[in-house]
């Protein structure tokens, strides 16, 4: 894709999301908490997992705060 075009994308573009479910892992930091609050702006039903309830309410609690949006945590352990 040429620069020009990437450039000029952002979340604001995406379409409505309603009815959508969206289940991000790792969404209590990084890139996945970043990705967590233009989902939930648009629409979908967030579902936050990871591996530690209380950083996933943290993250929850802060992502309000910013938005009136719907989030929903579930601890989510892939260690096999």
């Amino acid at each position: 894709m040429p620069d020009n075009i990437a450039s000029k994308f952002c979340t604001e573009d995406s379409s409505n999301l309603n009815g959508c479910v969206a289940i991000v892992t790792g969404g209590n930091s990084g890139i996945g908490y970043e990705t967590t609050l233009p989902l939930a702006i648009r629409g979908a039903r967030v579902y936050i997992a990871a591996r530690s309830p209380e950083r996933i309410t943290k993250a929850i609690v802060e992502l309000r705060l910013l938005r009136q949006v719907t989030l929903d945590p579930r601890a989510l352990d892939m260690d096999l």
